[in-house]
């Protein structure tokens, strides 16, 4: 893999419509279905038996289904926004759906793999997580000093800086290297002290918060 090689840095959540090997057949299904509160439920649960969701996002996923069905019977369904409204109100009730259990799993994941507070807070706005949750569960999962080692890890896993092996490609790279944590919402201080360091030695045997 090249130093300039990217990986993805945004969570992806699957929806009840993954399978694109058979159209056909997915559409045939979709001529049959009826769409009603026993339906909806049933659709919920299954969803999140196979993935993580917010709420607001698990609306989505059923409010999407309900389109592609109603496109392949031709047919409108005006009461389910209604039932889903209520399934997802019961689901929460009932705990399947906890807004702030899965804003701690999305953020750990996320800080796990170097990404800054406030990609993480975007990310989890995005997936329906209000902004309050999502700041509040940033700060939960941010130690002393955690903004700064999020960004040491996303350098190294890019190979920014110092984690460039050819110096003379470092020294070329440094702007862009500045940008591409700049990018990701780390502060300036945050990126130059990185990019900047001597060695990797240097900046791993003096982890501390820069706010």
């Amino acid at each position: 893999m090249s130093e300039d090689a990217k990986e993805g840095d945004s969570e992806s959540d699957d929806d009840l419509f993954a399978d694109e090997a058979r159209p056909k057949r997915r559409t045939k299904n979709r001529r049959k279905q009826r769409v009603n509160p026993q339906s909806l439920e049933r659709w919920a649960v299954h969803h999140l038996g196979r993935y993580s969701s917010s709420a607001s996002n698990l609306g989505w996923v059923l409010k999407r289904r309900v389109r592609r069905i109603e496109q392949a019977q031709e047919e409108r369904f005006p009461e389910a926004s209604e039932w889903i409204a209520a399934t997802v109100a019961d689901l929460i009730k009932d705990g399947y759906l906890d807004d702030r259990k899965y804003a701690r799993a999305i953020a750990v994941r996320m800080r796990e793999r170097g990404l800054s507070a406030r990609r993480i807070e975007s990310h989890l706005s995005g997936k329906g997580v209000s902004w309050e949750i999502s700041r509040e569960t940033v700060e939960e999962v941010s130690g002393k000093g955690e903004e700064f080692e999020a960004a040491l890890r996303y350098a190294r896993r890019r190979r920014l800086g110092p984690f460039r092996l050819d110096p003379e490609v470092r020294e070329e790279r440094r702007q862009r290297d500045l940008a591409a944590l700049g990018r990701s919402g780390f502060s300036y201080a945050i990126a130059s002290r990185i990019i900047e360091a001597e060695g990797v030695e240097t900046l791993e045997s003096s982890v501390i918060g820069v706010d």
